[in-house]
C-alpha cells in the first residue's frame, strides 16, 4: 500500500508541476521581468470554425502561446545561463565572447 501512495503522490506532484506554467500564465502570481530584444507580439486569435478546419487556428495559438505561457522570460533566462555555464558558448548568433570571457553584442 506503501508504494501505491508514492506513486500517487508523484504522479500529483508531476501534474502540480506542469500545470505551474498554465497557473502562472492566467493569474500572474509571481511578477516577471519583460525579455528585452526583439519579440514580435501575437494576438490571440478569434475561435472560428473555418480556421480551425484549414488549420489557421492551430499555428496561430501556437504562436501566440509560445510567446504568453508563465514563467516563460525565468525559463529562457536560465536556458542561456546553464548553457552559458557549461559549455561557455552563447545561444545569441550576434553575441561575441571575449578573451576573458566578456560578453559583446
Amino acid at each position: 500500500m506503501g508504494t501505491r501512495r508514492m506513486k500517487h503522490a508523484f504522479i500529483a506532484l508531476v501534474t502540480m508541476i506542469f500545470c505551474l506554467p498554465l497557473v502562472q500564465m492566467r493569474l500572474k502570481i509571481i511578477p516577471e521581468e519583460q525579455l528585452i530584444g526583439a519579440d514580435m507580439a501575437h494576438p490571440l486569435p478569434a475561435l472560428e470554425w473555418s480556421g480551425l478546419w484549414r488549420g489557421e487556428y492551430q499555428r496561430d495559438f501556437e504562436q501566440w502561446f509560445s510567446h504568453h505561457y508563465g514563467f516563460r522570460a525565468s525559463l529562457i533566462k536560465t536556458d542561456n545561463q546553464l548553457f552559458w555555464s557549461l559549455f561557455q558558448e552563447t545561444t545569441v548568433p550576434s553575441m561575441t565572447v571575449g578573451k576573458q570571457g566578456q560578453l559583446f553584442d
